[in-house]
């Protein structure tokens, strides 16, 4: 017999930035014969890094949070789309299979009856995935197109944190639009689910 899978909307493990973490570099002693402390040989290429890599370190955690905005945003505006599908679609089937059970049907007959039963959740939540799985898809497309525009400015600039300035900017603009456009996906699945706004 087919269980049905409690649907559940969420963004975070689909949603992934992999900024590339700038390399430290590690203060070598020139002579091994006379070790001197290795902080005499940290240079101002050296600390500049470390500055960049802490710099990154921040603006990553700050990334971090902007996407848990996008997530908890989607929540939110989808919490009836989950609860139509949660509960009342869910209902409807395991009532449909109730009836499913009589004696006088063949087995087979009774499973394809809680199979046919079982349609209008699995459509429902197959809906949900698709549209979810392009909204997503949009969102780190987006977001790719932010790291490209940091990397290449890495290369053409020394100056980092005008780089990442400039990432963080376009991330928000791209965590803006996806908030944006959260209550056109809801209200498109509603109208798909024949659902009451």
């Amino acid at each position: 017999m087919m269980v049905m899978r409690h649907s559940r909307i969420k963004l975070n493990s689909f949603i992934k930035l992999n900024f590339i973490r700038t390399k430290i570099e590690r203060a070598q002693t020139p002579n091994s014969e006379f070790p001197i402390p290795n902080s005499q040989f940290i240079g101002k290429r050296t600390i500049m890094d470390h500055i960049a890599a802490a710099e990154e370190a921040m603006m990553n955690e700050r990334l971090r949070r902007k996407l848990n905005e996008v997530n908890t945003a989607a929540q939110q505006h989808l919490a009836a789309v989950q609860d139509h599908i949660n509960f009342t679609l869910q209902q409807s089937y395991f009532k449909c299979a109730y009836e499913c059970f009589d004696r006088r049907m063949k087995q087979e007959e009774i499973s394809n009856c809680v199979e046919h039963c079982s349609v209008p959740v699995l459509k429902a939540q197959n809906l949900v995935e698709s549209e979810m799985a392009k909204f997503q898809e949009r969102l780190s497309r987006s977001l790719a197109v932010c790291q490209d525009k940091y990397e290449a400015a890495k290369l053409q600039t020394n100056n980092s944190s005008a780089a990442l300035g400039d990432l963080e900017s376009c991330v928000d603009l791209s965590v803006k639009e996806s908030i944006d456009l959260i209550p056109h996906v809801a209200g498109k699945l509603k109208a798909h689910l024949s659902m009451d706004n």
